[in-house]
């Protein structure tokens, strides 16, 4: 069971809030709940060892940035899994890949740098996994992101979940003082007093520490940056049951209203409408749902189904986390990878 002190808890589920982009973000932060900044900083150093914290960073619209992203879901033998996995997991814009519990076993979520690009790479990565079969689901309407869990508090205080998310920014080209910030802020962000400093003196951007925080700030209004914030490990802190289901109404115009209904709860962080395959997947609505025992998880879906009246569904249970790490956008990793081919 997972334990954490009255100190631990305020900073966790604060600091998945948002970090603020200002020159001492601890200090704006230990003001706000009421303790020290160096004690905000031991505390997060702490959970980080912890693993109850994963990473302190920006979390950017892929879209925005001119990228397309699917989620894969393959069909592979059982003696094939980890082969597939390590061809899955080679490519830079792989961020999720999980084994679950159905036919089609491993999925990932997958980002490419041009839309011409994705079919391909999804061609060429189930080809060389092994996979018997294929499906590509991509994102038609995104109703809720972000993975933000109530640490410590009452299961029914739901109040402070992941708001709707917000309609995507028009892609467009960036300055490199831009491109410079957006890899910036996809780095871990050092546990000190200034630590979008450190951030600049450690690379070998020309940016100032201001012009970074200015910068960073532009895309969080504009929506080019979802969130600044700490991404936490759920199984780390108490949250050991997660399953993604996909579920099918009657009708298609009911689903904007069940996925409404499917936002207001908070042990629900991930809602989207995909690309539903006549005859071999026809279950549009997508959502991923936390909770701290397998019973509480059955119980919250139940719930669901019960109140939504959306009786077909499927529950894609995890069996096991392949890969999760951030994906670093304008990483040359991405032509790497795509090179490959033309290297050989």
């Amino acid at each position: 069971m997972t334990v954490f002190t009255g100190t631990e808890t305020k900073v966790l589920n604060r600091i998945q809030k948002d970090i603020p982009l200002v020159e001492r973000p601890f200090s704006e932060i230990g003001t706000e709940i009421g303790l020290p900044e160096e004690t905000v900083i031991e505390t997060i150093g702490a959970l980080k060892r912890r693993r109850s914290v994963r990473n302190i960073a920006g979390i950017f619209e892929p879209s925005g940035l001119g990228y397309s992203s699917t989620l894969v879901a393959l069909q592979v033998p059982g003696e094939r899994i980890e082969e597939a996995a390590e061809v899955i997991n080679s490519h830079p814009g792989v961020s999720h890949n999980y084994l679950r519990d159905h036919r089609y076993n491993l999925w990932f979520t997958l980002a490419e740098e041009r839309e011409e690009l994705l079919a391909e790479t999804v061609r060429s990565i189930a080809e060389r996994a092994g996979a018997t079969d294929v499906l590509s689901f991509k994102n038609e309407k995104m109703y809720k992101i972000g993975l933000r869990l109530n640490v410590g508090g009452d299961d029914e205080d739901n109040g402070d979940m992941p708001a709707p998310a917000r309609s995507r920014p028009a892609t467009r080209p960036f300055s490199a003082a831009e491109r410079d910030a957006i890899l910036l802020l996809q780095q871990d962000l050092p546990l000190e007093r200034e630590p979008f400093e450190r951030l600049v003196k450690e690379s070998e951007s020309r940016l100032a520490p201001g012009s970074l925080l200015s910068i960073g700030d532009a895309m969080k209004r504009t929506g080019y940056m979802r969130r600044y914030s700490a991404v936490i490990r759920p199984a780390h802190t108490g949250f050991r049951a997660n399953a993604m289901t996909a579920w099918r109404p009657l009708r298609p115009e009911e689903i904007d209203g069940v996925a409404e209904r499917f936002g207001r709860e908070g042990a629900i962080t991930h809602i989207y409408r995909r690309t539903v395959h006549p005859g071999r997947w026809e279950y549009p609505l997508f959502a991923m749902i936390h909770a701290k025992s397998d019973g509480e998880l059955a119980a919250i879906i139940a719930r669901l189904a019960r109140d939504s009246g959306v009786v077909d569904h499927i529950v894609l249970t995890t069996l096991r986390e392949l890969k999760k790490e951030k994906v670093i956008y304008f990483s040359p990793l991405f032509k790497n990878w795509n090179n490959r081919d033309t290297a050989k």
